[in-house]
């Protein structure tokens, strides 16, 4: 991930012209000298700016490296203790904790047609309902906890160490998982406390890694370097006794300048959240394939490999976290209204993001699509899951297999999605509503399976692999593009607000269909009810993205920027 950025060459190049724009600049200052006809307005458009960065690229290169580091102890954490947390409690249900209807609780699930009931508080629920339950509440602290915290979030300093710290503390969740490999309740009450916690710290971690895509985007083309440029040709334009040009509202802004700076933010924040992406399911795939070799050591590790690995995980997070923490770029802290309280900083906070929605209405198109995309996203993949354990009733290597399909294909996707989009035409938006688009037509897919005669509808073991990998390739490519075209959508230093709002919006709605799922689950014993409604709004998703204008809506944010550097 060093030497695999052909786009670095760029930003020496863009310096070199960046001088001889400005020698144009001069001599158009002297042709305006000896003739003062010519009308301001026309010397303003005439005066175009080339935009530099404001660090170096061998200091982008190491963000890139240090952010990727990151990620990848993320990686081997979620991908280790998430899949095998719940996997060990789909194993403990199964056979110890778990009954079919009918029979006494604690006599296991013997049957492969019947649900399988499991203890949940004082109650029992379906295995799938379950899980739809305890999303829901990970979904709904997550939420408040986001509301509080990134509320605060820009007006604190050190951005970079609350990112860590909770990078950290998602390493540290995962530490005792290797010690919880009996087949008892009370591990199965353990899990279930590991896997929420470790559900909400990774959305909180997530939150703030999302910043420091914005953040290299806005270092690599500096609205300030154009003002700066701007002010100069100001006191040129007062020297010679013309108006100096003020704030351009979003019809006057400069179609070049506009231009230069998509192009080169959207190159360098594919490049990071790409990389990011990448080092994040390298770190999954690096130790499911362990954990497959391990597997077949003997029958001991074959059963308890992949807890052993995710108290490993946890370690290395730990470790690569703290080890990139002083190389990561460090956003400065957004300054608060002098006398704010800090009680009430994260309600206004969010109260001036609603207000917003009318200013960026673009930002909370795009927002909404992804937002409703995620929401559908989990309810299905819980579906699915769980129609995978209990139609293929996979060994631990095939459960790993499986997981490890979805993995590689989302690294194959990030790659090719950094590869082709700056050689393709295509704006992010279009990719956006091809890559919404398929998800949509697996889910159609698996409501055919309603029809108890129909032959498909994810009822196949090639068909679960079929759609594993589309939807992680969908996913992939989407998680890439929308962190870089949101964050052109608002203004630069409101990073922790606009995806601290992104992940509250997302928590507050999410767990709506896994509460309205799991009781109609629970009553049917249908395990692919959920998938029409997740149908539906996929096909919202496409259509809201279809309807977003992002070159007004980065146009606007372009402007707003502007008027904060002025």
């Amino acid at each position: 991930m060093t030497g695999d950025h052909p786009n670095h060459s760029i930003m020496p190049e863009l310096a070199i012209n960046g001088m001889n724009n400005l020698g144009t600049e001069q001599d158009s200052g002297k042709d305006v000298k000896l003739d003062q006809s010519i009308p301001a307005q026309s010397h303003t458009n005439q005066h175009h700016t080339s935009i530099a960065p404001d660090v170096s690229p061998k200091e982008i290169r190491t963000y890139n490296l240090a952010f990727s580091a990151t990620c990848l102890g993320i990686g081997t954490v979620f991908g280790s203790a998430s899949t095998y947390m719940t996997y060990q409690i789909q194993q403990i249900a199964y056979l110890t904790v778990g009954h079919n209807p009918g029979m006494p609780p604690g006599s296991g699930c013997l049957s492969l047609e019947l649900p399988c009931r499991v203890p949940f508080g004082p109650h029992d629920v379906n295995l799938t309902s379950l899980f739809l339950f305890l999303n829901a509440i990970i979904f709904g602290v997550s939420g408040a906890l986001t509301l509080l915290i990134c509320g605060w979030g820009d007006y604190l300093p050190f951005k970079r160490e609350q990112y860590i710290s909770f990078t950290v503390l998602y390493g540290v969740l995962a530490l005792p998982v290797a010690g919880l490999t009996t087949y008892t309740k009370s591990n199965y009450t353990a899990l279930i406390g590991l896997y929420t916690s470790f559900g909400i710290i990774g959305f909180m971690a997530g939150a703030w890694q999302n910043i420091f895509v914005p953040y290299t985007m806005h270092i690599a083309a500096p609205v300030s370097k154009v003002h700066e440029q701007e002010n100069q040709q100001d006191q040129t334009d007062l020297e010679f006794g013309q108006n100096s040009h003020t704030i351009p509202t979003t019809e006057e802004l400069d179609e070049e300048e506009s231009r230069q700076l998509r192009s080169l933010r959207e190159k360098e924040g594919v490049k990071i959240s790409a990389s990011g992406n990448n080092a994040l399911n390298i770190g999954m795939t690096i130790f499911y394939l362990i954990t497959i070799g391990l597997s077949y050591a003997n029958a001991q590790s074959s059963l308890y490999a992949g807890l052993y690995m995710s108290t490993a995980a946890g370690g290395i997070c730990i470790s690569l976290a703290l080890s990139a923490w002083r190389f990561l770029p460090d956003p400065k802290q957004t300054k608060s209204s002098e006398g704010a309280s800090w009680l009430y900083i994260p309600l206004r906070t969010f109260l001036d993001l609603w207000q917003g929605m009318w200013k960026y209405p673009e930002a909370f198109k795009f927002l909404l699509a992804w937002t409703i995309y995620n929401d559908s996203l989990f309810a299905f993949s819980a579906v699915t899951g769980n129609l995978f354990n209990l139609i293929i009733r996979p060994s631990l290597v095939e459960f790993t297999c499986y997981s490890l399909a979805g993995t590689a294909t989302s690294i194959i996707g990030s790659t090719a999605f950094y590869i082709l989009f700056p050689r393709l035409k295509y704006t992010l938006r279009q990719w956006a509503i091809v890559f919404y688009s398929i998800p949509t037509i697996v889910c159609l897919w698996c409501m055919f399976g309603l029809n108890s005669n129909s032959p498909i509808g994810f009822k196949d073991r090639v068909e679960f692999y079929i759609g594993q990998i589309l939807i992680n390739l969908s996913t992939a490519i989407l998680n890439c593009l929308f962190r870089v075209l949101f964050s052109e959508l608002f203004p630069n230093g409101s990073e922790i607000k606009y995806f601290g709002f992104q992940l509250v919006l997302s928590l507050g709605t999410v767990w709506i269909p896994q509460v309205v799922d799991g009781p109609i689950v629970d009553k049917t014993n249908n395990q692919r009810l959920p998938s029409i409604v997740a149908f539906i709004f996929f096909l919202v998703a496409v259509f809201l993205t279809w309807w977003t204008d992002d070159k007004k809506g980065i146009k606007t944010a372009l402007v707003a920027s502007r008027a904060c550097q002025k």
